[in-house]
């Protein structure tokens, strides 16, 4: 394998953004209907699942850094 593997910061931001991505595609149907964002939906699908992509990616930082040593 070539290069270094990614880095805690990468990866938290990989990890991160598909959760946004998630909550926006949930989130366009409510903001659709009631014309308002969902504030309730914020807190509970996506702040309350943010704890779940940030272990994700430092478990994926630490796995990929002792898997990919040269």
């Amino acid at each position: 394998m070539q290069g270094k593997p990614p880095g805690l910061a990468t990866a938290t931001f990989i990890f991160v953004a598909w959760l946004a991505l998630i909550f926006t595609w949930w989130a366009a149907k409510p903001i659709q209907v009631y014309g308002g964002f969902p504030w309730w939906g914020f807190k509970r699908h996506f702040l309350g699942m943010l704890p779940l992509p940030l272990a994700g990616a430092l478990a994926f930082a630490i796995c990929s850094r002792k898997l990919f040593r040269r």
